[in-house]
């Protein structure tokens, strides 16, 4: 299966080509639906700034304005040595929960032709070394939902360890941010349960639920003193 910018980029090539694919074509192409086609021509059209028509003779897509083009994708190769020391950097902060997702998307970008890149993921991992282990281990899971539950304003539902209490403590919360702070991740937010702000280490949550409910940021709450305050 074929990640959407993939199949993307490979739709715009095959118009510019002239071959008019109709979204039967493509749909066969890449084996997707056609509501998935249409809206992969509406991304082209609206947010691309690609000129896509369809042409009713021909039964096919064709490209208006040829010279206007998809923007370019690359990265520089400091920027990829970037992202490769970074990958690095997060699965010790982290854990190696995040290493088998981040291993993949680094070398799709590094070995991805149209980058033209020579740089190579595995010669950085012989270059730069991290000497210290990992101080903390969490999911990648529970920081990808939590970070996207914070950008949407989304209340979370958690299950978590307390140490003064023999019972795991659930809870409602309205996540605002995701810290490092002294070897360890927490999520800061409002605990509606308990009507006050806190902050839950990252490795004592046992379960979580991402809620359907979204929530309006509390005007009480100055999060960039709330995070210098953690330093």
């Amino acid at each position: 299966m074929t990640s959407r910018l993939d199949r993307l980029i490979a739709i715009d090539r095959q118009i510019r080509r002239g071959e008019f694919p109709g979204v039967r074509d493509l749909c066969n192409i890449f084996e997707v639906a056609p509501r998935t086609i249409f809206q992969d021509i509406k991304e082209l059209r609206e947010n691309l700034g690609l000129d896509i028509r369809f042409d009713k003779i021909r039964n096919g897509y064709f490209n208006a304005v040829p010279g206007k083009k998809l923007p370019n994708f690359a990265l520089t190769e400091e920027e990829a040595l970037l992202l490769v020391v970074a990958e690095e950097m997060l699965w010790r902060y982290a854990g190696p929960s995040f290493q088998g997702a981040l291993h993949s998307a680094i070398h799709k970008i590094c070995d991805n032709p149209s980058a033209r890149l020579g740089l190579k993921p595995d010669k950085v991992e012989k270059l730069v070394h991290f000497l210290s282990d990992s101080t903390c281990q969490i999911s990648c899971k529970l920081f990808l939902n939590l970070y996207f539950a914070c950008s949407s304003r989304q209340l979370v539902e958690i299950v978590h360890g307390n140490r003064s209490l023999c019972e795991p403590c659930i809870c409602q919360v309205e996540p605002y941010s995701i810290v490092h702070s002294k070897d360890s991740w927490h999520i800061l937010s409002f605990n509606r349960t308990n009507d006050l702000f806190c902050r839950v280490p990252l490795a004592e949550i046992e379960q979580w639920r991402v809620l359907d409910e979204h929530f309006e940021q509390r005007e009480l709450i100055a999060l960039d003193d709330w995070i210098r305050f953690l330093h």
